[in-house]
Order: structure tokens, then sequence, then C-alpha cells
């Protein structure tokens, strides 16, 4: 079946506003490879530029009686892909910087769960050699590096001497060292 050819714009655009599907296709015969292309330098996506095109001359179509004139009509439509092309970039790029920044959330959220899993395990280790030392040397280790005491406030609290205190302190770290060297090692790598 041969298609009805419209010889000028202003029959075209009659046939347009009369919603005739012949001036539809014209239409679209007409201005779909150029708006196309017009997307495509803006969008750089080949299927992104298809779809904006169609969807413009769809949005045309459906305001036909808007529009008297084909210079109108080509302007209004290089406009509507102009914009929606610039739309469709702008939450391009915010879906690739909202996968960006969730990957990175998620990698930051792998490293915390990572890093909180060996922060317990040491303590676990630290306690465990924490329990198997001398009942004294325990209570000074303890108040000293977890409570947070000064050695006066301990020597005050046992009563004990501050000398006693002190070298109980080392006794406890060099137990401490012997039962778990890799910490120690960790921690002599440290920048502190």
């Amino acid at each position: 079946m041969r298609k009805q050819v419209i010889h000028s714009e202003v029959e075209l655009m009659a046939g347009f506003r009369l919603g005739q599907q012949d001036s539809f296709t014209q239409v679209f015969d007409l201005l779909y490879h150029a708006l196309c292309f017009y997307s495509l330098r803006i969008t750089k996506d080949q299927g992104a530029a298809q779809d904006i095109a169609e969807e413009s001359i769809v949005k045309v179509w459906e305001r036909r009686q808007n529009f008297q004139h084909y210079p109108v009509l080509k302007s209004f439509l290089y406009t509507t892909v102009r914009n929606a092309s610039i739309n469709w970039k702008k939450k391009s790029a915010q879906q690739i910087s909202k996968l960006i920044d969730f990957n990175s959330i998620s990698e930051n959220a792998e490293h915390s769960k990572l890093d909180n899993i060996i922060a317990a395990e040491t303590l676990r280790e630290l306690y465990a050699a924490l329990s198997s030392l001398p009942p004294q040397c325990r209570k000074i280790i303890t108040m000293l590096f977890i409570e947070g005491k000064k050695p006066g406030q301990v020597a005050e609290a046992l009563e004990l001497s501050v000398a006693n205190v002190s070298t109980q302190k080392k006794r406890g770290l060099l137990l401490l060292r012997k039962s778990l060297p890799q910490l120690f090692l960790l921690f002599s790598l440290l920048p502190f």
C-alpha cells in the first residue's frame, strides 16, 4: 500500500492538527532521524537518543492543536529534544554518582565491618591473655591501661609503693608480650 504524501507544509499541518495518521507518519519520517542525531550529540547514548526523539514526537502529537506552522512545530521539537537530552544526561550523571557513592559506602561498610571484627577479636585475645596473668599483676595492668589510672593512683588504691606498681606493670607487659607476640608486633609498627 502506497503512503499518501502531503505536498505542502500547510496541508501537512492541517492534517497533523486534525490527527490524521498519514500526517503524523510524515512528520515522524521528516524529523525523527535528525532529532535522534541531535539528541545523540548531547547524550552520547544511541538508545537514549532514540527514546528521547520518539517521546518528543509523541508529546507534540498530544499537543497537535497548538501548532499552526511547520517551522514552529520543528522548533518546538528541537527544543523539547534538547531539554529532554540535557535532563537525561543530568539524571544519568546522578545515577552514576549514586552508584559510585553506594559502592563507596558498601566498600566502607565492608572495611568497617572487617575493622570491627578485627577489633573484637583483638580485644578477646587481649582479655584472654590478661586473665592468665597473676592476680596482682592483672589488677595493676587493668587499672593502668583499661581504667586509665596513673601509677600513683594505683599504688594508693592497692596500698603498694609506686616502684612495686612499676615492677608489676613491666612484668605484666612482658607476660602479655609473650602471650600475644603478633599484637605487640602490630603495635610496634603503628606510627604513635
